[in-house]
């Protein structure tokens, strides 16, 4: 066997077991996309809020809230916010300001990123 062929056939494994290690890492398992926003009554269009927070949720959120909100390093999200948080309004401070484990995003997110994140995971998790 020629040296490159031995070199690769020691990296492929590898690269296969951090393949497999990163995508349980990311999200907590389940599906590797975030929840689809649902359409507006009666259409086929998308409310661009809620895409919008889909965005935001994919880039920032899934890490530690896993990809479809059910949770890892962070709270249970999916079906429990809303609870928690029965006024918006606290939810969205809780995203910009951050308390304990929870970062702030105030200054890495606008103001209209953090509601749509916010409706995101209210109306769709």
């Amino acid at each position: 066997m020629a040296v490159g062929a031995r070199w690769w056939s020691r990296v492929v494994p590898v690269l296969a077991a951090a393949t497999l290690l990163l995508a349980a890492g990311c999200g907590g398992g389940g599906s590797s996309s975030a929840s689809d926003v649902p359409a507006l009554h009666g259409t086929q269009l998308q409310d661009a809020g809620l895409v919008e927070g889909r965005k935001v949720w994919a880039a920032n959120c899934t890490r530690c809230h896993g990809v479809n909100g059910q949770g890892g390093i962070g709270p249970k999200l999916a079906g429990a916010v809303v609870g928690d948080f029965p006024d918006i309004s606290d939810e969205i401070a809780l995203v910009s300001n951050g308390k304990g484990i929870m970062p702030a995003w105030k200054n890495d997110l606008a103001p209209a990123q953090i509601r749509d994140v916010v409706r995101y995971t209210r109306e769709v998790l």
